[in-house]
């Protein structure tokens, strides 16, 4: 569950750049200033690595806290109930919030986003951190 938790986070953050358009280049730009000015303590204009670790351990607070608010009956476990409650509310953020990406995510248009279409999500985000990395490395 964390990991769906994560997949829809980060993408929703960041699988809008993968098309390039303006609109979308403008919220990963926004994204990525809303972040530095939040974790940027030393502001220098980039994120060192105690300051990278602050913005990580403040995300991994997020996801164990939405964890446990989809977890019903408190047992420290997600049920396939509770996952696919945990989907569904999820979905209906992104469909709310960011309408562009959730049609991109939304394969088969039928207007929820399924097991599969997560699932496909978190392998679009994780090829965006690839190429981030190989770029970042190659600075």
């Amino acid at each position: 569950m964390i990991k769906i938790l994560a997949i829809l986070a980060a993408t929703s953050l960041t699988l809008a750049a993968a098309d390039g358009s303006a609109a979308e280049g403008r919220h990963r730009g926004e994204l990525k200033q809303a972040v530095l000015e939040k974790f940027d303590a030393d502001k220098d204009g980039k994120l060192s690595e105690s300051e990278r670790a602050a913005a990580k351990a403040q995300a991994k607070e997020r996801l164990h806290e939405a964890k446990e608010k989809f977890d019903a009956d408190k047992d420290g476990k997600l049920s396939e109930s509770e996952r696919e409650a945990a989907r569904a509310a999820i979905s209906a953020r992104i469909k709310e919030k960011h309408p562009e990406l959730f049609a991109k995510i939304d394969s088969n248009g039928d207007g929820s986003l399924s097991r599969d279409e997560f699932q496909a999500a978190r392998g679009q985000l994780q090829a965006l951190r690839a190429k981030h990395r190989a770029g970042a490395q190659a600075d």
